[in-house]
């Protein structure tokens, strides 16, 4: 009875350290919220008996933990944090009456998506595959869905970075379809992972030889990048589409398309103006294509005319600059 007492008081302090935690974290005091939560990992790390709260309760602190290291860019302390609330949720999964998916899963999703961004390519395959099996395994649901569009592109982008385009490819395909069939209805993360999927599998495709594909894609990351742009106004979702808006561009062009590389050119052209970074890539693209021939321009729906005409107009514009 003495036993069971003192278990309940320490796990009464912990779940009062992670409040105090949490509220520190939402008034941005990042030192003092990583100072509870510490405090609370010793008090667990006391208990004699690990009960099934005693583990959620870790599973809980050291993600908290992990999430502070994070913000504070500290990658190698997150990556420690998550693996400890790991092991937790794993210890409570092989008890059979827990199998906590959601958990695990979105655990690896963070862990994959720090060894995505920081190259540990192999880590962050092992990780995300282990995500989207759980979530596999988990079913349907509007949650589910996102997490494993998460889990998806973090596997994708280092399947990318492997080296395995075609496995990369085949990943954000999937990553793609999950992420189209979410509402951004409640949910500000939909769109802008979308548009990052969509922009990687079209930089895959046309890597693999398949611009068409690529040019498609593309297209639909910069429609949604400027809607993005629309709501928010924000530079760097403008920055997003006008970067988006030059791959269709180079795409376009790969695809034989020279008129919808063109138009594509010139929307950039409109929103940045004489820009000359943007003048000299439009340089570039019309120098391309006078190296073509007139059947092959004619194809692409841009006769030679209408690109020397268009590259007369860049350096008139180039020109005003310089006065």
């Amino acid at each position: 009875m003495l036993k069971d007492n003192w278990l309940e008081k320490q796990l009464k302090t912990t779940r009062e350290l992670i409040s105090d935690g949490a509220a520190a974290v939402g008034e941005n005091r990042l030192v003092d919220a990583e100072d509870k939560l510490r405090e609370a990992s010793v008090v667990l790390a006391s208990a004699l008996t690990i009960t099934d709260d005693v583990l959620t309760l870790r599973i809980t602190v050291f993600r908290e933990l992990a999430m502070i290291a994070t913000r504070t860019s500290d990658t190698a302390t997150a990556l420690q944090n998550y693996r400890k609330a790991l092991d937790a949720a794993d210890q409570l999964a092989q008890r059979g009456e827990h199998p906590v998916l959601m958990e695990r899963g979105t655990i690896l999703v963070n862990v994959g998506g720090i060894h995505a961004a920081t190259g540990r390519v192999e880590e962050g395959i092992e990780s995300s595959k282990r995500a989207v099996e759980l979530f596999d395994e988990l079913g349907e649901g509007p949650n589910v869905a996102l997490m494993r569009t998460f889990a998806l592109y973090h596997l994708g982008a280092c399947q990318l970075g492997d080296g395995d385009l075609e496995g990369g490819a085949t990943t954000l395909r999937r990553a793609a379809e999950d992420g189209r069939g979410l509402s951004d209805d409640g949910n500000p993360d939909v769109s802008p992972i979308l548009v990052e999927i969509l922009t990687h599998l079209a930089r895959a495709l046309a890597n693999t030889g398949e611009p068409e594909e690529a040019w498609s894609i593309a297209g639909e990351a910069t429609e949604r990048a400027l809607a993005l742009y629309d709501a928010s106004g924000s530079d760097e979702n403008l920055a997003q589409y006008l970067q988006g808006e030059l791959d269709v561009v180079s795409y376009a062009e790969m695809a034989g398309r020279f008129d919808d590389a063109e138009d594509s050119f010139f929307k950039v052209l409109d929103l940045a103006g004489d820009n000359p970074d943007v003048l000299n890539r439009g340089m570039k693209f019309y120098d391309a294509l006078l190296t073509r021939t007139d059947e092959e321009l004619e194809a692409g729906g841009l006769p030679r005319e209408e690109v020397e005409d268009s590259r007369r107009e860049l350096m008139a514009r180039a020109a005003t600059l310089t006065l």
